[in-house]
């Protein structure tokens, strides 16, 4: 039983007695008021976990409640609004408004500022923060002691048994050393004298016993004459203290003085002239004003701790960017909740940028993820090999298809096997015994740009490179335009054997009436005879196999046929002139004019009599194709032989593999190269198909790298197209977001990448690499488009891997402003003294010598302070005073912080903090605002997918 129990069944009696209510307990009611006097602080001016909203988030059987505020309900969204008329920023609708994403709400206390910008070391004193600082509970620790002396008093006043009433004495100890483990001993010891021991003894008459001695009375008399006299020389003479100078000093001190002795005085008159049962109890009205003198004191003690910390300390005030950072907050949560795609979660975040003071960061276990619109702001995994890429990608996959955000996954590896694990999560894998058309779909452009688009381990110099890339460029053009032009032609071949038919069947008719009619009928036979050869050449024609297919093997046939060039000249070969004058070209030089001027005769007849059978870009100077023939027909030709040598070799690095790729065939056997049309169309990834590409290359090898190159870039130019249309015509379409998975990039990455990472963000398509560090980038691309490449990526997970890859990442990460606790007068680190405070034997209940060490808190030891150096005296600044000597008792916060800018995480820092499996750094563009933070990371394992996957289908069902 103690002061808190006893009001506690006094206030529930009363309202027992009245019918009342039950009433709050009286120390959850202080707490409550505590916690009320501290809300300009706890609102943590930089964590917006609530943002106003007119659209308003009322819980079920709160409507009334929001109307009665002024709310209306809107039956078109079905939620209650904030009307116009009225401030949606109103504190009142405070209850209402929306609560930000989990990730970024902020728990825990990082306040640098009140709500009204104050800085919080002018509000909160430390032991407030760590140990919960003073409260009213102890002016009830000094009510106490007169309250039972009073009691002492009157009940041993009852005759007889009242001298039982002294066995109550013990009852003061509790709170006595209450006293002494807040205030300390001696305030304890002064407490207990002046509020029990001399009132008990005025009450009882031990005073005026001990008066009515002539001799206690004289010596008395001269002891407080004594004491007023020396009283009053030390308040005019002695030193004022800083604590005093700053409540008024000397004159300050001498009215106390004359103030409250005269108020002793006072008392001691009543006492001897009231009768004792109520003189004596004076004694205890006025020891019960001690709590109350205590209490001034103790204000103003803190008052001037309070001013001391907004004069040292100003950590929120340091830096120019509070304001900025907290706008930026706002939002990001205000964005985060218009975004409606699902919330992706990449990890858990461990609290290490929130301890160094970084605004953006994580609350400790705070979920780290992004939405997936977010997403499509591109993501890359650096991590080496063994720390778990792949299961982090299979993990992300799952969590997106577990979102159910309508779209389609477009799987690729540098090895060649992740489509091949993560099958069930697909619609379609490409691997060996679909019927794929390995060039379907893509026109001279696109092959060109997947065939060059990837720098190979055989290549030679840029030089050599670049030279066979105008090879592949030109033989493309010249494909597509040959096969173009044949379609053409087969197409007037169907048309002229129609008209043909039609005209026979005319004819026929003709003669069998003529016939019949006794005419001679030798004209029309004559022409049905010609007209019969013209039909079986054209259906010949159109029996035989097209020559110029849209097919790698033809594009490998042209190839060879412009490396052909006839020895010991610069002539072509006969196979590419033959592709020349199927096509229309005008008759180039080979070396006899008279040949020549045949030719170009009979190409201007061919011109006037059969114009159809030229390809009409030939007609046009300058044209592309005009372009491609010049070049393979005169400038190829007049390099050296050992020069064409050395560019076909870099040209055959990337059609050998395809052409003799063992495993590259349909379910018939037939290769991929020869297929023109086949089952699967990749365009479907577009409209929601989700495929991958399973081309392992322990079984492929360099043609498993080539044929994705040619998936993807059907997949790039489709995505390129969107940006001809808005984003409502191609969702008309049927089209849907995609989202390329691409592992072990370092393999697959080259200059289409480079280009459609930043188109694809508007055209919805967000690509999630990854790959070992910065090293396999730069094998690929120059350093400068390496660089823009990973600039590309805004959101990023690092984990383990090389040093260069850290030196790119710092620089990427940036600087941002922390708390950095290695200067003087600057900042109080109240969690840095949380974390000492626990970690201080005091407070460790598992310590060998814990009873001691309960023994040593109880004397007071363990209490909170912040500590400064004087830089001129050396003294200790120690809460509101100076001392030389530093109190044992005391556990010091560092008080040394300020706000500087800082790189986000250091060299020494990825090192340590990188050094395990499943913890990675990830950086976010989350709801356009970065965020980051160290954090533990998920994975799936490979036998896990399976169950995964059927787990997330059956919820679906379900």
């Amino acid at each position: 039983m103690n002061i808190y129990s006893l009001l506690d069944v006094v206030v529930q009696l009363k309202h027992r007695v009245l019918l009342r209510a039950p009433a709050q307990p009286v120390a959850d009611q202080m707490r409550s008021k505590v916690a009320a006097r501290f809300a300009n602080v706890r609102g943590q001016v930089n964590a917006h976990n609530r943002v106003s909203s007119r659209t308003l988030v009322v819980p079920a059987g709160y409507g009334p409640k929001a109307e009665a505020l002024g709310a209306v309900y809107d039956a078109a969204t079905n939620a209650y609004v904030v009307p116009d008329a009225l401030d949606e920023k109103d504190a009142k609708f405070a209850p209402f408004w929306p609560s930000a994403p989990r990730d970024l709400q902020n728990q825990e206390g990082r306040a640098e500022l009140s709500r009204d910008g104050q800085v919080i070391e002018s509000l909160v004193h430390p032991h407030d923060r760590l140990q919960g600082g003073d409260s009213t509970a102890l002016f009830l620790m000094y009510a106490a002691l007169p309250t039972i002396g009073a009691v002492i008093a009157a009940l041993t006043s009852i005759p007889v048994v009242g001298w039982l009433a002294w066995l109550l004495l013990p009852a003061v100890v509790p709170y006595v050393r209450a006293i002494a483990r807040s205030e300390k001993a001696p305030e304890a010891f002064r407490a207990t004298v002046l509020t029990f021991i001399l009132p008990l003894a005025a009450a009882k008459g031990f005073l005026l016993a001990a008066g009515s001695n002539e001799i206690v009375f004289g010596a008395f008399a001269t002891i407080l004459n004594v004491y007023l006299f020396l009283g009053l020389l030390y308040c005019l003479m002695a030193p004022v203290e800083q604590e005093q100078q700053a409540w008024g000093g000397r004159w300050t001190r001498i009215k106390g003085f004359a103030l409250w002795n005269t108020a002793g005085l006072v008392a001691i008159a009543m006492t001897m002239l009231f009768p004792p049962v109520i003189g004596g109890f004076l004694w205890f009205v006025m020891a019960g004003a001690y709590g109350f003198v205590y209490y001034a004191r103790d204000y103003k003690e803190r008052t001037l701790v309070l001013q001391s910390q907004s004069a040292r300390f100003n950590l929120g005030k340091q830096g120019l960017m509070e304001n900025f950072n907290s706008q930026a907050l706002e939002t990001q949560v205000r964005k985060a909740l218009a975004d409606p795609s699902p919330f992706i979660q990449w990890g858990v975040a461990l609290g290490h940028l929130r301890k160094k003071g970084v605004k953006k960061s994580y609350d400790t276990d705070s979920p780290a993820g992004i939405s997936v619109e977010d997403l499509f702001m591109h993501a890359m995994i650096w991590a080496e090999t063994g720390m778990g890429k792949s299961a982090y990608i299979r993990w992300l996959m799952a969590e997106i298809l577990k979102s159910g955000y309508p779209c389609a996954f477009a799987v690729f590896c540098g090895k060649g096997a992740l489509a091949g694990e993560v099958r069930g999560m697909l619609d379609m894998v490409i691997e060996t015994g679909v019927h794929l058309g390995l060039i379907e779909g893509l026109d001279a452009q696109g092959l060109k740009a997947a065939l060059t688009n990837t720098k190979m381990e055989d290549d030679n110099a840029d030089i050599w490179t670049g030279i066979s890339s105008l090879v592949i460029d030109h033989a493309a053009v010249i494909l597509e335009a040959l096969h173009h032009h044949e379609l053409k032609l087969r197409a007037l071949d169907a048309a002229k054997k129609l008209e043909l038919e039609t005209e026979i069947e005319g004819l026929l008719q003709v003669r069998d009436r003529d016939e019949a009619n006794g005419r001679d009928v030798a004209d029309i036979d004559e022409a049905l005879s010609r007209l019969g050869e013209q039909l079986e050449e054209r259906i010949h024609a159109l029996s035989e196999e097209r020559e110029w297919k849209w097919t790698l093997e033809r594009f490998d046939k042209l190839i060879q046929a412009i490396g052909d060039v006839r020895a010991n000249s610069n002539i072509p070969g006969e196979g590419l002139l033959a592709a020349a004058g199927y096509i229309g070209v005008q008759p180039i030089h080979l070396g006899n004019d008279e040949d020549f001027i045949a030719r170009k005769a009979d190409w201007a007849q061919r011109l006037a009599t059969a114009p159809q059978t030229i390809h009409p870009d030939l007609l046009q100077p300058g044209s592309l194709l005009q372009q491609s023939f010049g070049w393979v027909l005169k400038t190829w030709p007049s390099f050296a032989a050992e020069t064409r040598g050395s560019f076909m070799a870099n040209v055959q690095n990337r059609l050998v593999p395809l052409m003799r790729g063992k495993y590259l065939v349909d379910d018939q056997g037939v290769p991929w190269h020869s297929i023109e049309h086949g089952s699967v169309n990749v365009g479907d990834m577009l409209k929601g198909t989700s495929m991958g590409v399973n081309v392992p290359d322990t079984r492929h090898g360099t043609a498993g790298i080539l044929v994705q190159n040619l998936i993807s870039q059907r997949l790039y130019t489709g995505i390129k197209l969107r940006n001809e249309v808005s984003e409502a015509e191609w969702r008309g379409r049927g089209e849907l977001p995609v989202i390329q998975i691409m592992d072990e990039c370092q393999n697959l990455i080259g200059r289409e990448e480079q280009r459609i990472l930043p188109i694809s963000r508007s055209t919805k398509m967000a690509c999630i690499y990854a790959t070992q560090g910065y090293e396999g980038i730069l094998a690929k691309l120059p350093e400068a488009a390496a660089q823009q490449f990973c600039n590309s990526f805004q959101n990023w997970a690092l984990y383990r891997t090389s040093p260069q890859s850290y030196e790119y990442m710092e620089l990427r990460f940036g600087v941002e402003e922390m708390t950095v606790f290695r200067s003087k007068t600057a900042g109080l680190d109240y969690d840095g003294g949380l974390d000492m405070v626990l970690d201080n034997a005091l407070f460790d209940p598992n310590h060998p010598n814990a009873a001691g060490m309960k023994q040593l808190r109880k004397a007071g030891a363990g209490r909170v302070v912040a500590s400064h150096i004087d830089p001129v005296s050396k003294n200790r600044w120690v809460g509101q005073k100076f001392t030389g000597i530093q109190a044992t008792k005391d556990l010091e916060i560092p008080a040394n912080g300020r706000r500087e800018s800082q790189p986000l995480f250091s060299k020494s820092e990825f090192n340590g903090l990188l050094n395990q499996q499943g913890r990675a750094i990830l950086w976010f563009n989350r709801a356009g605002v970065r965020r980051a933070d160290i954090c533990k990371t998920p994975f799936l394992p490979l036998d896990k997918v399976d169950d995964v996957v059927k787990a997330i289908k059956a919820s679906r069902a379900a």
